[in-house]
C-alpha cells in the first residue's frame, strides 16, 4: 500500500494541485510548512475569488431586479395608455357595445348600450348577459 492512499481525496487533490506526488507526501517539517503554506494561500485566494463571486452575483441580481421592475412599470404604462384607447373609441361608437367574460358575465357597456338596456354601467357589470331579454333588464 502507498504512503498516499490513505490520504482524504480532498489532501490528495491538493497534493497533486501543488505539484507533490500523493504516493510521496513531504518527510520534513519544512516541507509540510511549505505545502500548508502554500494550501493556505490558495485557500485565501478561493476565499477572494468567491467573496467577489458573491458580491458579482449580488450587483448583477440587483441590476436584474432594477431592469425587470423597470419594464414592468414600462409595460403596465403602455398597457394602460391602450385600455385607455379603447374605452374612448368604445365610448365614441354609435352603436350599443356589450362586452362578456367567458361565463357571459357583462363586464363593460358603453353610453348607448346604457342608455338601450335604461341602466347605468354600474348596475349592468357583473350580471349575467341572460338577465336581460328583448333589450330591457328581465325583472
Amino acid at each position: 500500500m502507498s504512503r498516499g492512499a490513505g490520504l482524504h481525496p480532498i489532501l490528495q487533490r491538493y497534493f497533486r494541485k501543488s505539484g507533490l506526488e500523493v504516493d510521496v507526501p513531504p518527510e520534513s517539517a519544512d516541507g509540510w510548512g511549505a505545502f500548508v503554506q502554500w494550501l493556505s494561500k490558495t485557500l485565501d485566494q478561493h476565499d477572494d475569488d468567491r467573496y467577489t463571486l458573491e458580491r458579482s452575483l449580488d450587483v448583477v441580481s440587483e441590476e436584474m431586479k432594477e431592469l425587470y421592475d423597470s419594464l414592468r412599470a414600462s409595460s403596465e404604462s403602455m398597457l394602460a395608455k391602450e385600455r385607455d384607447l379603447l374605452r374612448a373609441v368604445t365610448q365614441s361608437v354609435g352603436d350599443g357595445l356589450c362586452a362578456v367574460d367567458q361565463e357571459g358575465k357583462i363586464v363593460f357597456v358603453n353610453p348607448e348600450c346604457e342608455r338601450l338596456l335604461g341602466a347605468p354601467e354600474e348596475q349592468l357589470v357583473g350580471m349575467s348577459s341572460l338577465d336581460f331579454v328583448g333589450g330591457r333588464i328581465a325583472s
